[in-house]
């Protein structure tokens, strides 16, 4: 905040500067002595009268608007003190004021400029701002009329303090207002903006006329709580926003925010600048030297109405435009992820089965171990083997082969029923998993899997007789260290056991049994061993932090070391290095 009125003062300090420069009165001295009047409480009438014949053509000006048809009395007015009852002490600020102005600031000398435009769309602006202030802010009517007339004022002075090229710049500027006033911030040191209200201050203005003045560029937020100056910078915007030259609109929604945040809906608003355009006819009558006599003011602000309408329409059109833009983008989410949800359901599955694939069926076991460990359930582990497959692909084909693995997962699917996840873990192997049975279930499900299996017909094969697997199931609880691997290496341990067996049959084994643990540790015992072969003269760390975290290590067996089921069973451990970082021997490495 400091910053900002840090640079306030020195933009005042720099035009005040450059005012001295211009052929600029410092201040419309009647004007100001007007103002001063009008700020001052005790003031009487007498004294506005006395200071008013300073200036004959001020009080002729008076006399005759007060004795203009709009004006109600039922005799001529002929004297200054009446007059100034009649009109108001602030219409007469407000029309002492702008004659000054327009007395002084009428001449810019060798430079370009429309005089007479510029003067034209100021008593417009003025009269539409006193014309919504009327219907929104009747007290600060005056103060809006001074508002509007004072917007573009900076652009005169501008033209004077920085000579032809912005002069050309007003004149040759083919955009909107905002265009206008962003464009002259990007180029020139000051804007007119900022000199208005430079030019306000200079002139010692009421805050009620600089505030808004300071701010007419930007738009307001305003609700029910905002004061009278808060609805004066809205109406400094709405006026300001109105190209009367050409009859653009900046803002597309500002017939929405006159109606939202200043009360002002399209009848409202058509009533004020109609009124507003019989003001501007009241007051041109007292100005004919400086504004065009021809004018057809009626018709600009129809046309100035006519345009705030159709840019409305236009935003309701927009509106309706990005709504159903939005609901587009909606479908097309909807679409793509239910096309998503497609494509991640066929990357789960075997393309020839179509039951989940390797990767899928871990990710599933995963997900069952979590619940299963959660909820304190069982999990059961199926890991079967189709027996003597590769002599069935040599004798009958590879068709034959698929078609049987196909047959295995169809007959197999009913069995698990909806609580059971099946999945090909390669090639003729297959692995089942279901959640919540007891030990009895678990064993039933097991034989029956290989019975259904067994009993399967294959017409049109041309098989011998039935085609058998061999199946290991692990069944239990399962503990913080059971993995996912784990229960399919240990279910598939049990297969190979059934195999050696006779094949056609499973084997089933709880994880609470000795056995399972001592399998479990083998791989842990092996990587003991090891270690402590290793020579450990040379790390100041102890063996039992090696095995510590071999053991550890062992827990996790590496997925792809449960591929070796065609080898000779034996415990597999991962090799991997352990660095120490104690003591004198800091980053030594062991190979285990």
């Amino acid at each position: 905040m400091l910053e900002a009125a840090s640079q306030t003062d020195s933009i005042q300090a720099a035009l005040k500067a450059l005012f001295a420069k211009a052929k600029l009165p410092t201040s419309p001295v009647l004007a100001a002595r007007i103002l001063e009047l009008a700020d001052n409480p005790s003031s009487t009438v007498d004294e506005f009268a006395e200071l008013i014949r300073l200036d004959p053509i001020l009080s002729a000006r008076l006399l005759k608007l007060a004795n203009s048809s709009h004006s109600v009395q039922r005799s001529e007015v002929t004297t200054i003190q009446r007059a100034v009852i009649l009109l108001g002490i602030n219409r007469v600020r407000t029309l002492g004021l702008s004659f000054q102005l327009i007395a002084h600031l009428d001449k810019l000398g060798k430079y370009p400029f429309d005089m007479q435009a510029y003067w034209q769309h100021s008593l417009l602006r003025g009269s539409l701002a006193r014309k919504f202030a009327e219907v929104i802010a009747p007290s600060c009517a005056e103060e809006a009329f001074l508002v509007g007339l004072l917007q573009d004022c900076g652009i005169l002075v501008l033209v004077q303090l920085l000579g032809l090229e912005y002069a050309e710049f007003v004149r040759s500027f083919n955009g909107s207002r905002t265009a206008f006033y962003e464009a002259e911030k990007e180029r020139f040191r000051f804007d007119h903006v900022q000199t208005v209200a430079a030019l306000a201050r200079e002139w010692k203005l009421p805050e009620a006329i600089v505030g808004p003045l300071e701010v007419h560029h930007t738009k307001p937020e305003l609700s029910s709580d905002s004061t009278d100056l808060d609805l004066l910078s809205g109406i400094g915007y709405l006026v300001g926003s109105i190209g009367l030259a050409d009859g653009v609109v900046d803002d597309p929604g500002l017939a929405e925010y006159a109606a939202t945040g200043l009360g002002l809906d399209e009848e409202l608003l058509g009533n004020c600048i109609q009124r507003a355009g019989e003001a501007y006819s009241e007051i041109g009558r007292l100005l004919q030297e400086t504004l065009p006599d021809d004018l057809d003011v009626t018709d600009l602000l129809s046309r100035a109405n006519t345009c705030l309408n159709s840019a409305a329409r236009e935003a309701e059109r927009r509106a309706d435009v990005v709504k159903a833009e939005r609901d587009d983008y909606a479908q097309q989410q909807v679409h793509l992820q239910n096309a998503l949800g497609e494509y991640r359901e066929r990357a789960a599955r075997d393309p020839l089965t179509g039951i989940l694939n390797r990767g899928a069926l871990v990710e599933a076991a995963r997900e069952q171990l979590r619940h299963a460990r959660e909820h304190n359930r069982s999990i059961t582990v199926l890991f079967l083997d189709i027996d003597n497959f590769k002599s069935l692909n040599d004798r009958f084909g590879h068709q034959a082969g698929d078609n049987v693995l196909i047959g295995l997962a169809e007959a197999i699917v009913p069995v698990i029923r909806n609580s059971g996840i099946l999945g090909r873990y390669g090639g003729e192997e297959f692995v089942a998993i279901v959640g919540g049975l007891l030990e009895a279930e678990a064993r039933r499900f097991a034989e029956e899997v290989v019975d259904t299996f067994r009993r399967t017909e294959w017409p049109g094969l041309g098989l011998p007789g039935p085609v058998t697997c061999s199946l290991g199931a692990v069944w239990g609880i399962p503990g913080p260290d059971d993995c996912a691997e784990g229960l399919f290496s240990a279910a598939d341990e049990l297969m190979y056991q059934a195999k050696r067996a006779g094949t056609d049959r499973a084997v089933f084994r709880s994880l609470s049994d000795p056995r399972h643990k001592a399998q479990s540790s083998a791989a842990a015992d092996a990587l003991v061993t090891a270690v402590n072969r290793q020579d450990m003269a040379e790390s100041s760390v102890v063996p039992e932090d090696y095995i510590r975290i071999a053991k550890e290590l062992s827990l996790r067996t590496p997925s792809r070391f449960s591929t070796n089921r065609k080898q000779k069973r034996k415990p597999l451990i991962a090799p991997c290095k352990l660095a120490t970082f104690t003591g004198a021997n800091f980053g030594l490495s062991h190979e285990v």
